[in-house]
């Protein structure tokens, strides 16, 4: 099927040059005002502390991990698999 033999493409369907002005408005105007459109918090203001505890929770893991393991001379090497996966997944459940 050709692009233009689309029907969203044709004009068949109900997004209007109206509605589009109305989204490019919107994000200009979050734009000029920081992120806040209508008392709504822009959500990367959020992220940074998610982030940056993610960041510190995995660290603590990475000392315990050490520390537990005698400064890794008892650190078995058939065990990295596991312990990457478990740093990985601490962050992302943290996040």
């Amino acid at each position: 099927m050709d692009m233009l033999e689309h029907p969203t493409l044709r004009g068949d369907c109900s997004v209007t040059t109206g509605s589009i002005r109305v989204i490019i408005m919107a994000i200009f105007r979050a734009a000029a005002h920081g992120g806040m459109v209508q008392g709504r918090i822009d959500m990367q203001k959020r992220e940074l502390p998610a982030a940056a505890l993610a960041v510190l929770s995995t660290l603590v893991l990475l000392v315990l991990i050490y520390m537990g393991s005698r400064g890794l001379r008892d650190f078995d090497p058939a065990l990295i698999g596991y312990a990457v996966a478990t740093v990985f997944a601490l962050a992302a459940i943290v996040y």
